[in-house]
């Protein structure tokens, strides 16, 4: 995942349901692999969870 790339930052957004900011804080975390990723959301319970308001 490039997060210096607009369209893969809105794809991988999109499809982990998670906010564009979100996504490059978890990839700062867990490194730029689509596993890596989603494995730190699992661990970590972000995924597809809304936002609070």
């Amino acid at each position: 995942m490039n997060i210096h790339e607009n369209y893969e930052v809105e794809y991988w957004s999109k499809e982990l349901g998670i906010s564009p900011e979100k996504l490059r804080e978890v990839v700062k975390e867990a490194g730029t692999t689509a596993e890596a990723v989603r494995e730190y959301l699992k661990n970590k319970s972000y995924h597809h969870e809304p936002e609070n308001m």
